[in-house]
């Protein structure tokens, strides 16, 4: 059985990569899904071959690209419990041998089966949610987490030095990651501001396949924006950050403003001494790299750096401790791409290996810098009753801040 052509969702390069890949599955040893879950369709390789059956091609690169475009929709509903077998955290491509790109490989896959309406089950309701109310938890409530404050918030300032987009996650999930970003912000004199009309920056829309939505959202995000004229847009969540900052340029959406993660923008108030932090954090602190933010994303050092402030200067080496799988190698929490949303248990069984490094190296904290993470840790943690406590890295930021100004 066959179907309009899909094939134009793959560029030429990825189709040189698909024929390229030669099944090995070095990919498998570093991915967290198969590492926890073990099953065939886990392994991120054997996507890719499935990916080959779809679009029915067994022969050559030049058959690939030449050959008529026609996908097997057949294929298409079996590879979708494969497809969605996965967190996109880009870990497989550090594994493979070949450094070949299956995350994105990926993307597409979902894409064809999103256009062919196979999504699993439990992702049909998000589907709906996220198109009616611009987030994927169905929530109005975008701006509650001010009225917890007790101080006013700029919003839609038009010429601001610096729009902070907070994000779905956020705002909605865990506000005390906004609230504590906003409270870093006050405490530098540069003017700064939030929209009250966000959507979400399109990072759900591309985990669940509809890339054309993607798009969307990020055109309006954009155009929001630029209407504000502002110069710098700060986000505290790394999936927000990897949208904006790389994947928005894939999707032919341009901007004229710099966009920071919140880490970078700490980091840069601390060298240049407008940020003052105070009581110190008198307990061991790892810190987990979110995939989006790291590998997926650049962003490394800047967290590391700005804990190093807030921790006994005299004893660094004790009181912040590296996991073993860190930086580019970061482990998954395992809670990207809605992974969460269709196997709980196998999100849970990913969250506990890395809670299980954190206690092994020692620490009594677990930091983030990425909403997500947080909150699967927590959960976990709360679950399999882990002596560890979880924070967003803005958290013990504002804490050490307010501490410097009792």
């Amino acid at each position: 059985m066959v179907a309009e052509n899909f094939l134009k969702e793959l560029k030429t390069s990825q189709i040189v990569e698909l024929e390229t890949c030669v099944r090995c599955g070095a990919c498998s040893e570093v991915c967290p899904v198969y590492e926890q879950d073990k099953s065939i369709i886990s392994v991120p390789a054997l996507k890719l071959q499935e990916l080959r059956k779809i679009i029915g091609k067994d022969v050559s690169i030049l058959g690939l690209i030449s050959s008529a475009s026609k996908v097997n929709l057949k294929e298409l509903r079996k590879a979708s419990e494969a497809a969605y077998l996965c967190t996109l955290c880009g870990r497989c491509w550090i594994g493979c041998i070949l450094g070949i790109r299956n995350r994105e490989l990926r993307e597409v896959l979902r894409s064809m089966i999103y256009k062919a309406g196979y999504i699993p089950e439990p992702l049909k309701n998000i589907d709906k949610t996220l198109m009616k109310y611009k987030n994927p938890y169905g929530s109005n409530g975008r701006l509650g987490w001010l009225k917890k404050l007790d101080f006013q918030i700029p919003v839609n300032v038009k010429g601001s030095n610096i729009l902070y987009f907070v994000g779905c996650t956020s705002a909605i999930r865990d506000p005390s990651i906004a609230e504590s970003t906003a409270y870093i912000l006050r405490s530098v004199s540069e003017s700064w501001t939030i929209m009250d009309n966000e959507w979400c920056c399109g990072s759900a829309w591309i985990a669940l396949g509809n890339m054309d939505a993607a798009r969307n959202f990020a055109e309006r995000n954009v155009k929001e924006i630029e209407s504000l004229n502002v110069k710098k847009v700060v986000v505290s969540c790394a999936e927000c950050y990897r949208m904006f900052k790389w994947e928005y340029p894939e999707l032919n959406v341009d901007y004229g403003f710099e966009v920071l993660h919140i880490s970078e923008l700490i980091n840069k108030y601390l060298n240049e001494g407008k940020l003052k932090t105070g009581k110190r954090v008198i307990e061991r602190i790892t810190y987990h790299d979110p995939c989006s933010l790291s590998r997926l994303g650049g962003i490394v050092n800047e967290p590391r750096n700005v804990l190093r402030q807030i921790i006994p200067r005299e004893a660094e080496f004790h009181y912040l401790v590296e996991m073993p799988e860190n930086r580019m190698n970061t482990y998954c929490c395992g809670g990207g791409a809605f992974l969460e949303f269709i196997h709980p248990e196998l999100t849970l069984k990913i969250a506990e290996h890395r809670l299980n490094q954190a206690s092994k190296a020692g620490a009594e904290i677990l930091v983030s810098a990425c909403p997500i993470c947080k909150i699967v840790f927590t959960d976990a943690a709360n679950k399999l009753n882990k002596n560890i406590k979880v924070y967003d890295i803005t958290e013990l930021v504002a804490k050490s801040i307010a501490s410097s100004q009792n």
